[in-house]
């Protein structure tokens, strides 16, 4: 039977528990650079001349939200035209008189051909059979118009659901003609100014996000596997001006399964940023330790998904 140390057992133990990496140590990392999680190249969904531009650089955006506006009259013009049209689809399929008109002809039609055939039967001979004949074409005819009139209504409500795909497509013509960014963040540079004429999928401003950021260093790999960081929490710690210090709490959220030349992997932290009097401590192309599994401020991260924020003043 193979008898395996204690110290196993309660690393292993540590491990499951998702608490700290993997013989309870920390990990020291130097030198780590910060980088953005998230920025776009804001693009412009519909050609025209960029008629408004709601941000600048600097200026604060919410995802979904129109930062600048293209020339959208045209398009404006098309959606009025399928609205029109669309109202038009409704009322024919809305409208039954064909149908009534038709069924009133064929009672109409069968009336006179039943009239032709008893005054027949009273006294033969008295209408020639090809007048009898005109009666029975007048009430098939009537019936056909009846079914053709139920036809129509059918292909009325066809084409109405047709309008209604096309007044939608007309809509997002519209739509299509305000700069939406699909991240919030901030506004870090434009690329458009108002006046200009803007070509579909034309860079309008770059926005990047900074509320969260990431943190990514290298571990070597004879020293740690990634089984033991994957997951756990982390301190980041940044220099400032003049002295001051801070630090950002975060979590591992990648391990590169790749060992570079030097023998040693990339990992991925994503950390909460914040802001000081309007401005965001943490930046990215800054420099910083990043200590995994870490104890901070005398409070010890909690492990995985039982994480709690941190409050990690700048000192």
């Amino acid at each position: 039977m193979k008898l395996y140390p204690p110290r196993l057992f309660g690393s292993l133990s540590l491990l499951l528990a998702g608490a700290l990496p993997v013989w309870g140590e920390e990990i020291q990392l130097s030198d780590c650079i910060v980088s953005l999680k998230e920025q776009v190249l804001v693009p412009a969904r519909q050609a025209g001349v960029l008629t408004s531009l709601t941000v600048r650089e600097g200026s604060r955006t919410v995802a979904g939200e129109s930062i600048a506006q293209v020339d959208d009259a045209e398009q404006t013009l098309e959606q009025d035209l399928a609205l029109v049209q669309q109202s038009e689809y409704a009322e024919k399929a809305a409208s039954d008189i064909d149908i009534r008109y038709a069924k009133a002809a064929e009672e109409v039609a069968l009336a006179e051909l039943q009239a032709a055939l008893d005054v027949n039967q009273r006294v033969g001979g008295t209408l020639p059979q090809s007048e009898v004949r005109r009666f029975e074409l007048a009430a098939r005819k009537a019936k056909l118009l009846v079914e053709r009139s139920e036809s129509e209504k059918r292909l009325a409500g066809l084409a109405l659901r047709g309008q209604n795909v096309t007044v939608n497509l007309a809509r997002k013509n519209v739509s299509r003609c305000q700069v939406v960014s699909s991240i919030s963040g901030e506004v870090i540079a434009l690329k458009k100014q108002e006046g200009e004429w803007v070509n579909l999928g034309d860079p309008i401003a770059h926005v990047v996000r900074l509320d969260t950021l990431r943190v990514e260093g290298f571990v070597t790999a004879a020293s740690h596997d990634p089984i033991e960081i994957v997951n756990q929490p982390v301190v980041a710690t940044v220099k400032l001006a003049h002295g001051r210090q801070a630090q950002f709490a975060g979590r591992i959220v990648f391990v590169r399964p790749v060992v570079q030349g030097g023998g040693q992997f990339l990992v991925c932290a994503e950390v909460a940023n914040r802001t000081q009097d309007g401005h965001w401590l943490l930046r990215p192309g800054m420099l910083t330790d990043m200590t995994i599994g870490a104890e901070a401020e005398g409070k010890t991260f909690r492990p995985r998904n039982d994480a709690r924020p941190v409050d990690l003043s700048v000192r």
